[in-house]
């Protein structure tokens, strides 16, 4: 499956602290494991998908998922959570920006309700941007999405935290929703302003600090990759108590940039590395299907063949083809077929 094989590669390229300016250097993506945590339980990461045979348009999707504290498999599940979220991303046909993001988001919920039997989650904020300058938030837990708006000197938070306190006026910052929680889930999905203009997606290692001083460090910094650099220095500087992780970008560039994107692979970051799908066909009008895709051995040779499946499925003719580049981190995909396959996000 297409989840499988982002959560192997996710879970291979990770690291406690590393960083990364991907997109021609537009987008920032910074993760820290802190100072006092064993383990980074923090994921953040980018999918760039510029379809080749359909009507649907090139898209970037950024995203952070923190692993549940005090609950089973926290880095999994959060690794977990943005592979499922891409996957469901990468197979959808739908043009409605904001239904593909919400069916990514629940789909990532079961998932991971799933792998951890319900004793187990992650939050989720997600940002997906189209080339048309069209943009859609998803936020499940108390990880954040920040703006500055054109012109203005101000920051303002975006999404609301699953938390007694924010999401019902209660008290307490105990999260009432969380991805894995099962079939009650119900994520906010909403357009985000086109006036917004510097874009900043937190894990609460990273954004659990004063206001105040977290407002000034990204306005006064004058650029959002400097912005983020210093949001972790100062996680750290207070102790580093928690994980911290921040992707963040500037609208307008990331707009332009997927405005005149060429048909290219389906593209993946970490905050370490980059991963290319390379599809050189599809069996639905440019998205892939689950049967288009299945689990490859990481024993197999660069190019391998299906003859049995090919026997057994006398009226579907399909060659897939695997070929590993290491030092590029690619992973190429040639999938053909003479009959139409139905598509599943399942």
């Amino acid at each position: 499956m297409l989840t499988t094989m982002i959560t192997d590669w996710l879970t291979t390229v990770a690291e406690p602290r590393s960083s990364q300016l991907i997109l021609d250097q537009m987008v920032a993506l910074h993760t820290d494991v802190g100072l006092i945590r064993d383990e980074n339980q923090d994921c953040v990461a980018a999918l760039l998908v510029t379809p080749t045979k359909s009507s649907l348009g090139p898209y970037l999707c950024v995203a952070v998922s923190d692993g549940m504290g005090g609950m089973a498999k926290g880095g999994e599940c959060a690794t977990l959570t943005i592979a499922a979220l891409f996957a469901s991303l990468i197979r959808s046909n739908d043009p409605r920006i904001d239904n593909k993001l919400k069916q990514a988001t629940l789909h990532a919920n079961m998932a991971v309700h799933k792998f951890a039997n319900g004793n187990g989650g992650a939050t989720l904020s997600a940002l997906l941007i189209e080339g048309t300058g069209e943009a859609c938030l998803a936020n499940v837990g108390d990880s954040r999405i920040y703006a500055i708006p054109q012109g203005e000197p101000h920051l303002r938070r975006v999404t609301v935290d699953d938390t007694l306190e924010d999401a019902f006026g209660g008290q307490g910052r105990e999260l009432v929703q969380y991805i894995g929680v099962g079939a009650h889930l119900l994520p906010r999905v909403a357009a985000i302003a086109p006036t917004s203009e510097t874009i900043l997606i937190t894990t609460d290692g990273a954004h659990h600090i004063d206001p105040g001083l977290f407002e000034q460090i990204i306005v006064r910094a004058g650029d959002h990759r400097r912005a983020s650099e210093r949001i972790i220095a100062l996680a750290r500087w207070l102790g580093g108590r928690d994980n911290a992780s921040v992707a963040s970008f500037r609208m307008p560039d990331v707009v332009s940039r997927l405005h005149r994107a060429a048909a290219s692979p389906v593209i993946l970051w970490s905050a370490r590395q980059q991963l290319q799908l390379v599809l050189m066909s599809s069996v639905n009008d440019g998205a892939l299907t689950q049967d288009s895709i299945e689990p490859t051995d990481k024993a197999a040779s660069p190019s391998t063949t299906a003859p049995d499946r090919q026997d057994a499925k006398s009226r579907r003719k399909t060659q897939k083809r695997v070929k590993k580049q290491p030092e590029k981190h690619q992973i190429e995909l040639k999938i053909e077929s003479d009959e139409t396959q139905d598509g599943s996000n399942s």
